[in-house]
């Protein structure tokens, strides 16, 4: 009999941590940069820049010394400090992550080390809350696994009283209402008061089981819609099963559109498609399709930390949104067929956003997620549906044309060279010539994406009305 000892390694040494979003000054100057060379992530060294992102770029090189038992970058004795600082900061070199790991391996080092975007920019890196869901990780079979982090968040729903308020929307298969807490549980902080429930009859709620069974496999992605849990509830002697997710107090991407009838700024657009391309690089890490990203179903959410920006001479909160991604009850597994009894189940999706192989040959692969994005920022840029229909153009016109035509959704004059190329990547009617999700996420549009001073926020400064002079 032997006794076999669980051990759990435990972050140390937190000297050095500060707050995310705040400058590192002294006196009105930069303090330099902090760290241990070999581990320092390269805006750390560049601009002396440390935030999240850079706990990631060094978790990537602690994960990789602790696989080859080798520093992360080759040196020697005689190798100065400020040599390997100079080729992380101003190089596009990443550490070598060498042949014969397992394809989780190494997935989850390119994740953490922006490979094989050339670009090392930080927001591309995947999240730690993304990298508890990466196969790597999800696979640990110790004390703390992920069925075990699951059940540490749930809840007892009987210990919860909550009541359905004002109808949010109303899809195929479910109503969407907002939610309020009324007793909330004695075991959990983490409830909101304020939710999101999609609700059907017990009787007809085969869709929405689906959509639960599917939104159990992206926990922890921070670019995919929270889902609190499911439950049922008697009204009115009828029984309802009830999804609980978090409250997107912004809308949808389409509600801006449709309120103004015009496409948004360009450096709006292009931070929610920095979020929304994280979140179909979680889903392709997963295996899956989406197969109907849409600006409907894509929802604003605001982030915890408010902005405080005087203007005119006041202070105003301004809040930080994040494009997240909901609907996933067509998701499907990638190379997997949609047929049931030996029949295809047909086309799934929205016509406007449909890939041309989709229509053709109803595949559905990561690829048809892609074709969808362009459309949806084509949309999102000029405030009019990718392809040019009126109230009196039946379906099967638009979908005759994207499946037998080489046309492409219009692409206008008068927007920027990045995001005239970044809609040419998506765009592409050979499905295996679009970029995939990861690339894009190296692409200069989305790399101009500057983190929480978006561009939106840089618009707001710019409407400062400075007093005239007496």
């Amino acid at each position: 009999m032997n006794t076999v000892q669980e051990r759990t390694a435990k972050i140390a040494d937190l000297g050095l941590v500060k707050k995310a979003g705040e400058s590192l000054t002294e006196k009105g100057r930069k303090l330099g940069i902090r760290g241990t060379a070999l581990y320092m992530a390269p805006e750390s060294i560049r601009h002396e820049d440390y935030e999240p992102e850079a706990d990631i770029w060094a978790l990537g090189c602690t994960i990789l010394e602790l696989l080859t038992g080798k520093e992360p970058w080759k040196c020697d004795r005689n190798t100065e400090r400020v040599t390997i600082l100079f080729k992380i900061a101003s190089t596009q070199e990443i550490p070598e992550i060498p042949s014969g790991f397992s394809e989780e391996a190494e997935d989850f080092l390119k994740k953490c080390l922006n490979f094989p975007t050339i670009s090392n920019n930080p927001k591309s890196r995947w999240t730690a809350d993304m990298l508890l869901g990466h196969p790597f990780v999800s696979t640990a079979d110790g004390v703390f696994t992920r069925r075990e982090r699951e059940r540490e968040r749930q809840f007892s729903w009987s210990e919860i009283m909550w009541r359905r308020e004002k109808i949010l929307g109303n899809g195929g298969s479910a109503i969407v209402y907002l939610a309020t807490v009324v007793s909330p549980p004695r075991s959990n902080e983490l409830l909101p008061s304020l939710m999101a429930t999609k609700s059907a009859p017990v009787n007809n709620c085969q869709l929405l089981s689906i959509e639960r069974e599917l939104l159990s496999q992206f926990e922890g992605c921070p670019h995919i819609l929270r889902c609190f849990g499911d439950d049922v509830a008697v009204e009115d002697g009828e029984q309802w099963y009830n999804i609980l997710f978090e409250y997107a107090t912004g809308g949808s991407l389409a509600d801006p559109i449709q309120s103004f009838g015009s496409g948004l700024l360009e450096t709006e657009v292009r931070q929610y498609t920095n979020s929304v391309l994280l979140g179909l690089s979680y889903i392709r890490n997963k295996g899956c399709v989406h197969c109907d990203i849409k600006p409907h179903n894509k929802l604003l959410v605001d982030e915890k930390d408010d902005l405080s920006l005087v203007l005119n001479g006041k202070m105003n909160m301004v809040q930080e949104r994040t494009a997240k991604i909901t609907d996933l009850g067509l998701v499907k597994k990638a190379g997997e067929s949609l047929t049931e009894k030996g029949r295809k189940l047909g086309i799934r999706g929205t016509t406007l956003y449909m890939a041309p192989e989709s229509i053709r040959h109803e595949d559905y692969e990561p690829e048809v997620d892609i074709w969808a994005l362009g459309c949806m920022i084509l949309e999102l840029l000029t405030g009019k549906e990718p392809w040019k229909c009126d109230r009196n153009t039946e379906r099967v016109t638009i979908l005759f044309k994207i499946a037998s035509t080489q046309e492409i959704p219009e692409i206008l004059s008068g927007f920027s060279e990045e995001v005239e190329d970044f809609l040419k990547k998506c765009l592409v009617r050979d499905p295996k010539s679009r970029w995939t999700a990861d690339m894009l996420l190296g692409h200069p549009f989305v790399l101009a994406a500057d983190g929480v001073f978006t561009g939106s926020i840089r618009e707001e400064r710019n409407r400062v009305v400075h007093p005239k002079a007496a």
